[in-house]
């Protein structure tokens, strides 16, 4: 007759632990699905804190576990471990933002011309794809203060460039981006042109509208780029600046290389 072999019994709260992470992990998914397909940001973001706060819940019983197995010999640190790992993985993006946050303050319109800002346009594709919305035509005052002292040197391009060249590498540079074009008015016969873009970003999907106006001034182009945040949350700290300034060295770029 075989003898059973006697194994220590497993520690609870290292059970625990682990699946309190898994399901946190579960809801943070589901909250960024929700707002990539349309979810307005405060309720995605509130899903978002429920899975942050099922996180530490888990790193709470991941600790009571490591203790009941150092004093009792209990089984289960496997266990233990995977819910601290999952859960303190959960906070590692919230917590590189909050650390950039303090060095990119969330600006949420910027835009190359402080004095005359570019207007979106006010077209029905425009307006369907911004879901109605159109950014105000003036610039907030706390935002123009704070890019004067931020960015100095955001300014209206001068390129030594034909408009319809200009056109083109802008378009090129959208679809480089994956960006949404949501209308555009062409410059022709010297009228001032603008193209308008809708922007989600790679994780929450919390959209911001971006537009291009083009002048043709002979035989080079004067270039303004204006990004807006349509929520008051954007996914990474700066990230409107960042945008402007990018797509603003591409496209100089562009010319430079030609």
């Amino acid at each position: 007759m075989r003898r059973p072999i006697l194994q220590d019994p497993l520690a609870r709260s290292a059970v625990w632990s682990r699946n309190i992470a898994v399901f946190a992990l579960a809801v943070a998914a589901i909250g960024i699905a929700l707002s990539r397909k349309g979810l307005d940001a405060k309720p995605a973001l509130a899903i978002e804190g429920g899975a942050l706060a099922l996180a530490a819940l888990a790193v709470v019983f991941s600790l009571v576990a490591m203790a009941v197995i150092w004093v009792t010999g209990f089984r289960g640190i496997g266990l233990a471990l995977a819910g601290l790992v999952l859960s303190l993985g959960l906070f590692g993006y919230p917590a590189y933002l909050a650390v950039d946050a303090r060095t990119a303050p969330m600006l949420a319109d910027v835009s190359t011309s402080l004095d005359d800002p570019p207007q979106f346009l006010a077209t029905a594709a425009a307006l369907a794809a911004r879901r109605g919305i159109t950014p105000a035509k003036a610039m907030g005052k706390a935002d123009v203060a704070l890019q004067k002292r931020l960015y100095p040197d955001l300014a209206t391009l001068d390129l030594d460039a034909d408009v319809g060249d200009v056109a083109a590498l802008v378009h090129k540079l959208i679809r480089r981006r994956g960006w949404t074009i949501a209308d555009e008015a062409p410059a022709l016969n010297y009228a001032t042109g603008h193209i308008d873009v809708v922007i989600k970003p790679a994780l929450m999907g919390f959209p911001a509208d971006l537009t291009i106006r083009l002048r043709a001034l002979g035989e080079r182009t004067q270039l303004d780029i204006r990004s807006v945040s349509r929520t008051p949350y954007q996914e990474k700290p700066g990230a409107n600046a960042a945008r402007v300034q990018a797509l603003a060295a591409d496209i100089e770029g562009g010319f430079d290389e030609s």
